[in-house]
């Protein structure tokens, strides 16, 4: 299982637990994505419950797990916008349905998303009962950084495309847009907020839209920190959820900083089908296996 294997990578002090997010090539067949997941060479995964009946199906996930000796270390819990036949539409139903499958599949994390800002109910029950929800559950309940709004000025210009109504801080690196919002789920992406999780899921790309520091970042957050999603962002084409290699992010340096503070959660990659040339399955492979090398390379082992 996900725990056994954890437990095993902790004994041999060399090695970190890094996975490959099922959601990376969510336009392929689950099984697909397992089998190259095994072919690169990664640790395990991380699936993405989506619309997809094969996402939903403990037996089918084990099944999958067993055949390609991929643990599924942890499960991403379903994005509020999509339909899915059989789950009701309320965020904290569907966490109670992944956290069952979850224990089903003894997978160790559930990663879930800040709600959407018009869901205030969900944007509470974030900032007042979760962590009384977590101690009744021994599976990590991460909660993850979401992308930022913001308005460049000077050579970048004014940038008005793809509002993110997820964050209302400002910082030292960009002038962020601040919403005269108080509802609780505009204010969580705050790092007032992400401070006082019990634990967080640390999104790479997330906090390069806002144009963070990442190192300092970690460094304010890592207490806190449980799971990692990693990806790199390109500024010049505003593209998320690129290669680890490939853009402004100074990942090499941070997963350096993961490996001197001896961090002990998984390291999940999860990037864009895009990035991964989906297109032709030869280049996916090669970018799944760069990418892992990347990682291996600079945590140290």
């Amino acid at each position: 299982s996900a725990k056994d294997y954890l437990k095993l990578a902790y004994k041999r002090e060399e090695n970190i637990v890094i996975i490959f997010s099922t959601g990376s090539l969510y336009i392929y067949g689950l099984n697909r994505a397992f089998e190259l997941a095994q072919a690169a060479g990664f640790d395990g995964v991380e699936v993405l419950i989506d619309e997809r009946w094969d996402t939903r199906q403990v037996d089918y996930l084990l099944k999958l797990s067993s055949e390609y000796g991929m643990p599924i270390y942890s499960l991403h819990n379903p994005f509020d916008s999509k339909n899915l036949d059989g789950w009701e539409k309320s965020p904290l139903d569907r966490l109670n349905r992944t956290l069952e499958m979850a224990r089903f599949l003894s997978s160790s994390v559930v990663v879930f998303h800040l709600p959407h800002y018009q869901n205030v109910a969900c944007g509470r029950w974030l900032l007042n009962e979760l962590p009384a929800y977590q101690r009744n559950t021994e599976i990590i309940i991460a909660v993850e950084n979401m992308p930022h709004t913001r308005l460049l000025f000077g050579p970048l210009a004014i940038k008005f495309t793809k509002l993110r109504l997820h964050t209302v801080q400002l910082n030292t690196f960009w002038k962020l847009v601040t919403f005269p919002f108080s509802i609780p789920s505009i204010r969580l992406n705050k790092f007032k907020y992400l401070e006082k999780l019990l634990h967080l899921n640390f999104d790479t790309t997330h906090l390069g839209t806002g144009g963070f520091d990442i190192l300092e970042a970690y460094e304010r957050l890592k207490n806190k920190i449980s799971h990692i999603h990693l990806s790199n962002y390109n500024l010049e084409r505003d593209k998320e959820h690129c290669l680890p290699m490939d853009g402004v992010l100074p990942l090499d340096e941070f997963l350096q900083h993961l490996k001197k503070d001896n961090y002990r959660g998984a390291i999940c990659v999860e990037v864009d089908p895009q990035a991964l040339e989906a297109e032709r399955e030869e280049n996916v492979l090669r970018n799944m296996k760069e990418s892992l090398e990347f990682c291996r390379k600079y945590y140290g082992t």
